[in-house]
């Protein structure tokens, strides 16, 4: 599945902001521009993962049949929102999970707020 992610919605974002970056049409080093950069990736990124689930789920499997046709009433097409833990107690759950050390980046240069203060955004 991963390969088809890649595919469809990764290389074609990362190919895209590449080329600009090399154009010199985006400022990396910018934090604002690396913000907008990075929060409109992301958006773009989901839509993308939207659009690959949709049409997996609407494949037909040889042997099996088409998964959407396959579920039926049986499963929902999405969790609620409540039974999801939250980003950092997943990560811990993970790490507890996996144990023997493992980590996870937990920050990132990408899609935090370049204003760190009500002050500094105005």
């Amino acid at each position: 599945m991963w390969v088809e992610i890649n595919d469809r919605v990764n290389y074609p974002i990362k190919t895209a902001l590449v080329q600009m970056t090399d154009q010199e049409e985006l400022d990396m080093e910018d934090n604002l521009t690396k913000f907008c950069v990075s929060t409109l990736s992301l958006q773009v990124a989901g839509i993308g993962m939207q659009n690959v689930v949709e049409s997996w789920n609407a494949h037909r499997i040889p042997g099996k049949g088409i998964p959407n046709d396959l579920c039926g009433q049986r499963c929902p097409s999405k969790v609620a929102e409540h039974l999801l833990p939250l980003g950092n107690v997943a990560a811990d759950l993970y790490e507890q999970e996996v144990g023997g050390g493992a980590t996870l980046r937990r920050e990132s240069p990408f899609a935090t707020d370049p204003f760190p203060s009500v002050e500094s955004r105005q």
